[in-house]
């Protein structure tokens, strides 16, 4: 779609959401793109990325912004995309917790203002790794995601996180490889995020462990 969907589009599928995971919260994610992810309604160059992409489109922030706000606040918890300074997670329209998606080296550097003031950590392994390891998204392989700068990032992003008392997620394809899982244990990482497809395989392992 080249448009944005409305409002109403929008409220109508947060809902279903809501419904599918009965009385858990529910984390959503602001609309993201930049690099090689792509939404015909915020184009531009592949920078910025984000939220920083998402501000310079305002009427589609302030739309969705609208749309979640809408919704129990009880239940829902806001992610902000490609965070690289506490500024990004000033939405003052925002009636939910908002967390940090880190994603860059930027974002590692200023990991302990980030989580200072985000209610919760997301690490976006994928973008991170590539950022790092100076490869494209779509040639990583586990040996990427277990390089030395990759586990001293997630380790200082971790600490910054539960320093300041917040919880860290890992989100990305690493999450569901059993050499990466172990990893990001033994640095502390509260949870991960996988796709639905992939839960089983991921809950076997570790209730194996």
């Amino acid at each position: 779609h080249r448009l944005a969907p409305s409002v109403d589009e929008q409220l109508a599928t947060y809902k279903r959401f809501l419904l599918t995971f009965g009385d858990h919260p529910v984390t959503f994610r602001l609309f993201d793109a930049g690099g090689d992810k792509t939404l015909a309604f915020l184009p531009g160059a592949a920078e910025p990325r984000g939220i920083a992409r998402l501000r310079a489109h305002p009427a589609v922030l302030a739309s969705q912004l609208a749309a979640l706000s809408e919704l129990p606040r009880a239940r829902v918890r806001i992610l902000v995309p490609f965070v690289e300074s506490p500024l990004d997670l000033d939405l003052s329209d925002a009636p939910f917790p908002v967390g940090a998606m880190i994603e860059s080296a930027a974002g590692v550097r200023a990991a302990d203002a980030i989580a200072a003031r985000a209610a919760f950590i997301s690490i976006g392994t994928n973008d991170l790794t590539a950022s790092l390891t100076a490869r494209s998204r779509d040639q990583l392989t586990i040996k990427d995601a277990l390089a030395p700068a990759v586990r001293d990032a997630i380790a200082a992003i971790v600490t910054a996180a539960h320093h300041h008392g917040r919880e860290v997620s890992i989100c990305g394809e690493a999450a569901t490889l059993p050499e990466a899982i172990d990893l990001f244990l033994s640095l502390g990482v509260d949870a991960l995020s996988v796709s639905p497809l992939r839960f089983p395989d991921v809950a076997r392992y570790l209730t194996s462990k």
